[in-house]
């Protein structure tokens, strides 16, 4: 069995989605994150906030 270490592997993924996106804009494409929330459940807001703070950490507008 092979462990898989998340944290790791998420920054590598973060890195990776970070240097396509820079890339991105050097084209003129702005890459961004839209979201729609219907209702107010605690737990989907929670989870927008969660995406909505990895986009901002790979410089995806959001």
């Amino acid at each position: 069995m092979t462990l898989l270490d998340g944290k790791a592997l998420s920054a590598k993924i973060k890195e990776e989605l970070k240097e396509k996106n820079q890339f991105l804009k050097s084209k003129g494409i702005e890459s961004c994150l839209a979201v729609i929330l219907v209702g107010d459940n605690p737990a989907s807001q929670t989870y927008v906030k969660s995406k909505a703070k990895a986009c901002e950490e790979c410089g995806i507008k959001s």
